[in-house]
């Protein structure tokens, strides 16, 4: 497994930011397509999106993008295989 450089790091953060400032961008630009009593839904939304997103990733997307496996979180879990 090959180390992470200051460069991989620098590249992933500018990445993540640029997301995030277009999350925030499309949430002003959906709130201000709509009426002034759906505002606060919009923004609620978006909220939402993101929250659910980042623990999905965490759920899910990060054991898939290194390959972990549950022994490695929870090595006192039995497998599947072992209940009758």
């Amino acid at each position: 497994m090959s180390t992470i450089s200051y460069d991989d790091s620098t590249w992933i953060l500018s990445s993540s930011f640029i997301i995030f400032t277009m999350q925030t961008g499309f949430s002003l630009l959906e709130s201000g397509a709509c009426g002034k009593k759906n505002e606060v839904n919009i923004m609620m939304k978006n909220l939402v999106d993101v929250i659910l997103g980042g623990l999905f990733y965490w759920a899910v997307g990060y054991g898939l993008q290194v390959r972990f496996s549950c022994e490695q979180i929870l090595p006192n879990l039995p497998s599947l295989s072992s209940i009758h």
